[in-house]
């Protein structure tokens, strides 16, 4: 009995003792308060196993997560929604396979988000499962050619289904909560995809990138099975179905393409309908059975969204051997793409259709000319009855712009666009609702035109009563490099109502009274305008070369002939001249008298004398004389000839420095003096005859110099004499504006003249006769080209800092 006694009296000190324990009740405790607070991510693990990378993300806690791929840089996007990051703040380094670092970021707003980002190196597969609190990532490495093979994939052979009655229709209206059912019906020109639920399907369509036609179906459960279904034809590789329940409630069906391909989405009582091909070409109508689709009436232009406008997750793609389609059983895969909706092509219905405004419609009847420039990324957008919020915030992903919208932002937008500039696309939204936004930096903020009004309008009272009530302050500014008064008018529309502003020359200052905010404006507006004034070397140069050329060739030539005649008297008759000019003697002159004018060089008595312009230093002549032994007759013939040629070359380089947009000033030459007479008596005028180089340069803030030129070169011409023994003036001048880049050398231009004279002088008609004409002529010849070329060349000299 003493021992039973025992017995039991351990054993209650013992079940006290564990109803006591303190251990317990902490782990207890402890649990409770995890469950209730945040996840935590509490280790990250990489591991290398041979043909891919494992990472083992595991927390504190069951983790809920979502996850998308991005393509610019590649990268693997997983976020843990109420989740904190502990102790990982910093950059991993992984490097292994197509894994280089791991990026951990939190979100805080509008609620708690851990962000791991994996940096992938090429576009590999991957794969995420979740096992407890542990995510688990396989990351495939990177193939050679020779290594890709297809990998062996067990396929189940599909199970064919006996034709059913068709069902009678939903009662239209009611929304489906439930999608039971997901059959494919394959043809050679179209795939079609049949979802049945419990109601009307409303569903929200967009194309991705990779090829891969997104459909969401909101506040509806999946229990469509199985939740893969492999269909490996020449326009659909296969349909995926998961169910998600954050951020919002919402079926997924993925359609993974083989290619950029058109599809139509219509919608039929209780059964939504994708059909896939090649054009968007009509297709041939059909009744409906079960595991059938009716076709559209004509299919629809697809729109295909640019890259850049959707974060999306690309699913894993694996090469499967070309078979017949089989289906094969796989678990949903967890994930959650950043995509917006687009709309969806209703099949009409016996009532008239909701009328869906596209960008054609809207200008159909009238041209409409944006005065505004819209220069953002060009982006597509296609959605019907979008929350306006989810709208905005794809277009702020795009612009790169913060966003933040107001309480008064609500709405739905229905609207096509394709290839529209996001800021654009803003626009036109915001004037659809009779929204505005203001932009502050990187932030865009949305509110209604009346409160954007308001506040404005509030704004501007605040403004108003710190100018009427602000203390007034006096401040002098002095100016280094310009003229004060020069900034008056500049200045003054700066001031506020109460201010003033006074210029004192003398110091080169001004002196301003206001309040703080004007004082402040004034003075930073002085600092921009008062700057060093740059400098400009201008270097001309005035070229002026000429070339002379002279050709005379000339002939002279005489002859006679004399002789004794004895007269019917016995008288001697005296000698005569038939040629050369001689003179004849009188008949009763009985004595011999030689010419008085022969023939020769020395002689005037020439029958033909066109001699050419030779004389001491230029030309020449050749006389020869023709006479018979008795000198009873002579030929007297001189040839002369003349050729001279000469080029001359004057170089005239004037050269000043200007400041900018003053007119700088620079001459050389002669003054001449000229005497006039008047009633008054002799008066002397001087007149310049100078080489002159007036400018005034601007220097652009592209450092590009404009300028306002004026040449003038004057000089006296002393082989033409006016009255009084005067020389005359030869002038050449040029006057433009010109714009030349820092340093270059340009020509402003250039006179080009051409003196060229060909005379002939000779006997008429003698000289006309070939070759024999040569003897009765005379050539002049003379051509003196002159050219003037006149180059600029600027540098902007700046002063070195003080």
């Amino acid at each position: 009995m003493k021992k039973m006694c025992l017995t039991t009296g351990i054993m209650l000190i013992l079940f006290g003792l564990i109803a006591c324990s303190p251990k317990a009740s902490q782990v207890k405790d402890t649990s409770v308060k995890k469950t209730a607070g945040a996840a935590t991510i509490a280790k990250i693990d990489a591991k290398d196993l041979g043909d891919k990378t494992q990472l083992v993300i595991e927390g504190d806690s069951v983790l809920s997560y979502t996850t998308f791929k991005l393509s610019d840089p590649l990268r693997l996007v997983l976020d843990f929604s109420d989740a904190t990051l502990g102790v990982y703040k910093e950059r991993i380094v992984i490097n292994q396979g197509a894994v280089t670092d791991i990026i951990p970021t939190e979100i805080g707003e509008p609620r708690k988000i851990a962000r791991l980002e994996i940096a992938l190196s090429q576009l590999v597969d991957s794969s995420i499962r979740q096992e407890g609190q542990r995510i688990i990532i396989d990351v495939e490495k990177p193939k050679t050619p020779e290594a890709a093979g297809a990998p062996k994939i067990t396929e189940v052979p599909l199970v064919k289904e006996e034709p059913v009655k068709p069902q009678p229709a939903e009662i239209t209206g009611k929304a489906a909560s439930v999608l039971s059912k997901l059959d494919v019906k394959r043809e050679d020109a179209v795939t079609r995809v049949i979802v049945s639920g419990d109601g009307e399907i409303n569903a929200n369509a967009m194309m991705v990138s990779g090829n891969r036609l997104v459909i969401d179906v909101p506040n509806t459960t999946s229990n469509i099975k199985p939740q893969i279904l492999n269909v490996n034809n020449h326009l659909l590789k296969r349909v995926r179905v998961g169910q998600h329940a954050k951020p919002e409630k919402k079926v997924r069906i993925v359609l993974d393409l083989t290619a950029q391909l058109s599809y139509n989405v219509s919608k039929e009582n209780s059964r939504l309908i994708i059909a896939i091909s090649k054009e968007a070409a009509a297709v041939k109508k059909e009744d409906i059975s079960a595991g059938e689709v009716r076709e559209p009436a004509a299919a629809k232009e697809p729109v295909i969204e640019p890259k850049e406008t959707v974060a999306a997750a690309k699913e894993p793609e694996k090469p499967a051997k070309e078979a017949k389609p089989k289906e094969e059983a796989l678990p949903a895969p967890k994930e959650d793409i950043a995509i917006q909706p687009e709309k969806l092509i209703e099949k009409p219905e016996p009532t008239p259709p909701k009328r869906v405004i596209t960008e054609k419609d809207m200008f159909a009847y009238k041209e409409v000319v944006p005065s505004k420039k819209y220069t953002g990324k060009r982006i597509s957008l296609d959605f019907q009855d979008a929350d306006i919020r989810n709208v905005l915030r794809l277009i702020a992903d795009v612009s790169g712009y913060n966003l933040a919208a107001g309480d008064d932002v609500k709405g739905k937008v229905t609207i096509k666009l394709l290839n529209v500039p996001w800021d654009q696309s803003l626009d036109l939204i915001l004037k659809m609702n009779n929204l505005g936004y203001i932009r502050e930096g990187n932030i865009l903020r949305v509110a209604s035109l009346k409160n954007i009004e308001d506040q404005l309008t509030a704004e501007a009272k605040t403004r108003e009563a710190e100018q009427k009530s602000g203390e007034l302050l006096t401040k002098i500014i002095y100016v280094n490099y310009g003229a004060a008064k020069d900034f008056l008018e500049t200045l003054k529309k700066s001031l506020s109502p109460r201010g003033s502003i006074v210029i004192e020359d003398k110091t080169n200052a001004v002196i301003i009274k206001d309040i703080a905010k004007a004082v402040d404006e004034v003075t930073e507006l002085v600092k921009t305008l008062d700057r060093k004034v740059p400098q400009v070397m201008i270097e001309a140069r005035i070229v002026e070369a000429d070339t002379t050329f002279t050709r005379e060739l000339g002939v002279q030539w005489g002859a006679d002939q004399s002789g004794w005649a004895t007269s019917r008297s016995g008288r001697r008759e005296g000698n005569y001249t038939l040629y050369g000019g001689g003179t004849k003697k009188s008949s009763s002159d009985t004595t011999y008298t030689p010419l008085s004018n022969g023939v020769g060089v020395n002689n005037t008595g020439y029958l033909v004398n066109l001699p050419a312009a030779v004389g001491a230093g230029s030309g020449g002549a050749i006389g020869i004389l023709f006479s018979n032994a008795a000198r009873t007759f002579n030929l007297d013939f001189q040839l002369s000839a003349l050729e001279s040629s000469g080029k001359g070359k004057v170089l005239s380089n004037p050269k000043i420095l200007a400041l900018d947009n003053k007119e700088a000033f620079i001459q050389t030459g002669y003054r001449i003096p000229y005497e006039s007479v008047s009633t008054s008596g002799t008066k002397t005028e001087w007149i310049d005859a100078v080489l002159q180089l007036k400018v005034t340069p601007h220097v652009t803030p592209d450092n590009h110099i404009m300028m306002a030129i004026k040449i003038e070169k004057n000089e006296p011409d002393f082989s033409n004499r006016a009255a009084g023994n005067a020389p005359t003036i030869s002038t050449k001048e040029a006057k433009t504006d010109v714009l030349v880049s820092n340093g270059d050398t340009i020509v402003i231009g250039g006179i080009y003249k051409r003196k060229n004279d060909e005379n002939v002088g000779g006997v008429p008609w003698l000289s006309k006769i070939p070759i024999l004409g040569w003897v009765f002529k005379k050539e002049y010849v003379y051509d003196k080209p002159e050219e003037l070329v006149i180059f600029i060349t600027p540098k902007i000299t700046k002063l070195e800092a003080l």
